[in-house]
């Protein structure tokens, strides 16, 4: 009964996170290194485990040495999360949860730019689990912010010669 009734609940999450998923052309990495601010929206989830996501990712993107604008209206792109879980319902607790980050960067347009999902073993509580995801996350934004940054100087040094 208990499972049906989890099913019947996350069911519509899980097909409104694949449809997300499935949406893959349309991502324009190369206009990473064009913003220069971000504004980090707090998750509308009713969930209490999304509480200070936002804090930790504006501390963790900080540190990667992105500017963190307080107002839509002042960034150049807004960085949007959800939060799921993989919880073990049966058996004999060997299995571990996971934790899930889904996390995507659009543009004012609302292009999507960028996004990324985060896996990993929940740890003894949510908090911690938004701090390891929030540095991640920073880390994946940071590492594709280089990538994107060394094709377009690749490109102008090929229209300059």
């Amino acid at each position: 009964m208990l499972k049906r009734n989890l099913l019947t609940l996350l069911l519509p999450f899980f097909l409104l996170v694949l449809c997300v998923n499935a949406q893959t052309d349309g991502i324009d990495k190369s206009v990473l290194t064009q913003i220069k601010r971000i504004y980090v929206a707090e998750d509308t989830s009713v969930l209490p485990v999304t509480k200070g996501l936002a804090k930790d990712l504006k501390i963790e993107l900080e540190k990667k040495g992105f500017l963190i604008s307080d107002t839509k209206k002042d960034a150049d792109a807004i960085l949007l999360s959800e939060i799921s879980a993989e919880i073990t319902l049966d058996g004999d607790a060997s299995d571990p949860n996971n934790s899930i980050y889904y996390c995507k960067i659009l543009a004012k347009s609302d292009k999507l730019i960028w996004k990324t999902t985060i896996k990993f073993r929940s740890k003894t509580n949510w908090a911690e689990d938004n701090r390891i995801a929030a540095k991640k996350i920073a880390e994946k934004l940071y590492k594709d912010w280089q990538k994107s940054a060394k094709k377009d100087v690749t490109k102008q040094l090929k229209l300059t010669d």
